[in-house]
Formats: C-alpha cells, structure tokens, sequence
C-alpha cells in the first residue's frame, strides 16, 4: 500500500531538528514538529517538512521525517529591488512539486498561508489549515500586518480543505469571523503517565520576546518579591531587538531575577520541572505551549489575561487576573504560601493535561482528520 505523504510548512523550525542552530522557534512551530515526528513513526505515512534555509542545502532525514530547506531570499535577487517576492514564490511551488504530498499543512496566519493554499488549488492537493492564535480569528488584527499579507491569509483559510482550532473559543471566534466550521485538535505534547513528584522553586516566566508577552510586568512582579527566585527565559525577536536589550539591561538590576537569553527546546522542560508557579503576562494568545508544558510538570499557572476555554478556573490549575497586575501578583501570593493549594492545583493541571494534550492520544485524532481528507 502506497503511504501517505503529509507535508508540514514551517519555516521557523531550524532549531527543532537542526539543535546546533539558535534561531528563534515559536509555539506553531513546535506543535506543527511535534505532530510530524510523532505521525512519522507510523510506517503507514511519509511525512516531509519545509522549514527555512539553513547550513544543509539538501533533503535530510532527521527523526525519520525528510526535512526540505527552502531560502526565501537566495542570493541571485537579493539586489533586484521590488522583485524578490516573485522568484520566492516560484521556488516555493516548484520545492512543494518536488515533494509531491497529498497534503499540506500550514499553521499559523501570513503571507504563506495563501501561497499553500493556492498551490493545493492548482495541483489538486488537500490543504490544511491550523491557527496559532486568537488574531487568526480577528480581520481588524491581522490587517495590521498589512493588505497583502491579510488578502492571501482570507485566501488561505477560505480555500482550506479543513481548518483546525487549538480549543473551543477558537472555534467560535472564527465560525463567527469567517463562516467556516473548525476541527478541534489540542495543542500536544508527551505527557508523563504519572503524576510526578519533585522538589520545586522558583517562580518561571518563558515566552519570545514580543510586546504582547509584556515581559516587563515579569521584572515589576519579581521587584514585589524580592526574597523570591525569578526566573526569565526571554528569546530574541528579530522585530523586537530594542525591547530585548531594554529588559535585558533592567534584568541585570534586580538581584532576585535570573534572566535567561535562550534555551533549546529540548532542555526547557526542566525550567517547568523545577518551578512553583508559571506566569503568563501576555495581552492575548491562542492555547500557549507554555500552558501546557507547565501543567504536565505539575506546575500552577497564573495569567494576566490568556485563559483560553475559561480552564484555568473551571478545572482550577490556576489563576487569571482579568486584565488586574495586582490580582496577578495576589494570586501569585497565594500559590507561594499555601502549600496545599499550589500542590493540589498543579496535580489538577497534571489531569488535564493527560486528558488533552496528550499527543500520544491527540496523534490518532489527528490521523482520524487525515483519513478524511483522503
């Protein structure tokens, strides 16, 4: 029986299978990884991934997955002016040719979101669609990236064969924005089959850094603690470098904060292994990773304003602040005094986790949505 060839777009993913190379990964990224090393192991599908030019010019098989570099922008037209999108396109069409899979799966919204679709319209391929974020859901939010962007982003998902939602709220947001229906797949992860013990300290933050992860209120909150250990993982953004260097500097003058410029995906576990409360100090987000790879350490969550599908509350693995800096930093008050409370909480989110994100679980959903397409 001939395989299933499944091609995942995510350029961003360098680090995940090349561990030397320090570029920048975000939470789409991982996820979209995640799934294709997973689907990978079943013998029964070919999977292929595109991610962004690296040292490596050629096809590699890394984790049994045949990963494709594609440079966006190649030397022969970096100095033709107003012309690089074009050649960029057509290497784009002719490497997704070359790979020939039945499907293709782009996660979140972009310029390349459109491009995909358009060319699983012309050669007759299924085309997948995953969003990333609640501003996949919202046209006033993604229009801010500009006209061209947002046109072939609306293009994409409305010529998507199926559109996948990371949870409930997401489904509604976009069935009210664009009038299609979205399959539901939680964001996953492996998840311990217990629910470990270990000894933790310290309060975590870990996020890119972006305007929207506000990692300032971090700094402030670590100075209302000042006997407490904090610790920032904070990873360059290429479109945010002076907001990197800004907190860096600040970082350096507070006694009680470790900052941290960038960890490796494989080693970021232990970061949530070993601490007491996770915080999360974002404006708004889809379903983080960090979300996840907190409560499968046994680790409470407390949010600012992020509390997708209200589960924070309703399954009591955290808190959220609604919006109120001071009720962040009471809440993280709480979890560090009462010991009972931050255990109980952090078993609470260990369940849920197993119960969600499990991507052992999740991966069989996911090839269910893939026989469907076929």
């Amino acid at each position: 029986m001939n395989k299933i060839k499944v091609c995942f777009v995510g350029y961003q993913a360098d680090s995940l299978f090349y561990p030397d190379c320090a570029n920048r990964v975000g939470g789409s990224e991982v996820q979209l990884y995640q799934l294709a090393t997973m689907l990978a192991k079943d013998n029964r599908y070919g999977v292929h991934f595109v991610i962004s030019d690296v040292k490596q010019k050629t096809k590699k098989v890394i984790e049994s997955v045949q990963v494709w570099p594609f440079d966006e922008n190649p030397k022969w037209f970096r100095r033709i002016k107003g012309l690089r999108v074009f050649p960029s396109i057509v290497q784009l069409f002719s490497l997704l040719r070359t790979i020939d899979a039945d499907i293709y799966i782009k996660r979140a919204a972009g310029f390349h979101t459109g491009l995909v679709a358009l060319f699983c319209r012309l050669y007759k391929k299924k085309f997948v669609y995953m969003l990333a974020s609640s501003i996949d859901c919202d046209k006033k939010g993604i229009r801010a990236y500009g006209w061209v962007p947002f046109c072939s982003y609306v293009y994409g998902v409305k010529k998507a064969d199926m559109v996948v939602a990371q949870d409930a709220r997401q489904q509604k947001q976009f069935k009210q924005t664009f009038g299609i229906g979205a399959t539901l797949l939680h964001n996953s992860f492996l998840v311990p089959s217990k629910s470990r013990s270990m000894i933790k300290n310290g309060i975590l933050w870990v996020a890119s850094c972006q305007s929207l992860k506000q990692p300032q209120l971090f700094l402030a909150m670590a100075k209302r603690f000042p006997t407490v250990a904090f610790i920032c993982v904070l990873t360059k953004h290429r479109g945010h470098r002076d907001l990197f260097e800004q907190i860096q500097k600040e970082a350096k003058q507070i006694s009680n904060l470790h900052f941290v410029p960038y960890v490796p995906f494989r080693e970021i576990d232990r970061y949530f292994q070993q601490a007491k409360v996770f915080i999360n100090t974002s404006t708004f987000e889809g379903f983080p990773n960090t979300f996840v790879q907190a409560a499968k350490n046994k680790t409470p969550i407390v949010s600012l304003n992020v509390n997708p599908d209200n589960f924070l509350t309703r399954y009591e693995c955290g808190f959220c602040a609604d919006g109120d800096f001071e009720k962040l930093v009471s809440y993280t008050q709480r979890l560090l005094t009462d010991d009972k409370l931050r255990e109980r909480m952090g078993e609470n989110a260990w369940r849920y986790a197993k119960a969600h994100n499990d991507i052992e679980k999740n991966v069989q959903l996911f090839k269910e949505m893939i026989i469907r397409l076929i």
